[in-house]
């Protein structure tokens, strides 16, 4: 192989290792800054049991 072809490997297999550690640091902060908004409120969000059609009066 060409020197050129092997060099184009390298650095394509030291980007693909660099994205899969920038993820996963990346992931790590999201997963405790997750862990930290446990004290925010939050809305409730609620699913209707039947189909409902478009202007249906909503009830408690």
């Amino acid at each position: 192989m060409r020197a050129n072809t092997l060099i184009m490997i390298v650095l394509a297999g030291v980007f693909g290792v660099l994205a899969v550690v920038l993820a996963n640091v990346w992931l790590a902060s999201q997963r405790s800054a997750m862990a930290e908004a446990n004290g925010i409120q939050r809305d409730t969000v609620v699913v209707a049991a039947v189909a409902l059609k478009f202007g249906d009066t909503l009830s408690a």
